[in-house]
């Protein structure tokens, strides 16, 4: 029996030439490229989830990859549709109501703990790296304070009003349980007590609907930038705990 190719491989050139025939044959053009097909497909593999076996040898086939401009290209298209695009208030409360109760081992990579093998792989490569004059310029510039700083306001501020003071404080957080209340962390205290955020950002307003407690990692996240964002999520975390929305009380 003569087995034709059988253990023999292509040449990249050859490959090439056979993928382009390939595509510019009319059954690609009529069947692979039908937009009912494809919606079939897709139908098809909703909900379906990949073995671990199927799962690591796509990732083993996507390692070895080279993309071409015109699929370099496409992705970043991709991702300009989805840029700029806000999320509406229930969308939002879906996203929170998915994370109540889960715990998160690194809030720094928004929800996504690293991997002990990932750990290892950036420390290998971080190891006996030496910053550039370049990137230290760029270090020294994000620490700039007062004008030329990220988070300057124009040099206005509220100072808190007596009604915030430890007793509250301790009120709100007892009534939280002690934990940090962002859906991707709930730290508990441990020997150092958890700070009391403003939803709403006003130091005057001080209904326990406007307060919740976060651990300092997250409640600092909320001071360095994005306020119209994190005042929806906490508002409509307030409303998932029961809470309620937030009452202007002002002392």
């Amino acid at each position: 029996m003569v087995r034709g190719f059988l253990g023999r491989k292509h040449t990249a050139e050859s490959k090439a030439k056979i993928g382009e025939s390939v595509r510019n044959s009319l059954v690609y053009q009529t069947v692979m490229k039908n937009p009912e097909r494809g919606a079939k497909i897709s139908e098809r593999q909703f909900g379906r989830k990949n073995s671990t076996e199927t799962r690591a040898k796509i990732s083993e086939a996507a390692r070895h990859r080279v993309l071409t401009e015109e699929g370099r290209n496409h992705i970043i298209a991709l991702g300009k549709l989805g840029r700029g695009r806000k999320k509406t208030a229930e969308h939002r409360m879906k996203i929170g109501l998915s994370n109540l109760g889960k715990h998160f081992d690194n809030r720094g990579h928004l929800g996504h703990p690293h991997s002990p093998e990932a750990k290892a792989k950036i420390g290998m490569a971080n190891r006996g790296r030496k910053q550039s004059l370049e990137e230290k310029a760029k270090r020294s510039i994000t620490r700039r304070r007062g004008e030329k700083s990220h988070l300057w306001r124009g040099g206005t501020s509220t100072s808190y009003n007596s009604g915030f003071n430890n007793d509250l404080r301790a009120i709100v957080r007892e009534r939280d349980g002690y934990l940090c209340q962002n859906p991707k962390c709930y730290l508990p205290e441990n020997g150092c007590a958890h700070d009391v955020h403003h939803v709403d950002y006003d130091k005057r307003c001080n209904d326990p609907t406007n307060l919740i407690t976060l651990c300092h990692r997250c409640h600092s996240k909320t001071n360095r930038g994005r306020r119209d964002y994190w005042t929806e999520y906490y508002q409509a975390l307030q409303v998932v705990r029961g809470i309620g929305a937030t009452m202007e009380l002002r002392a």
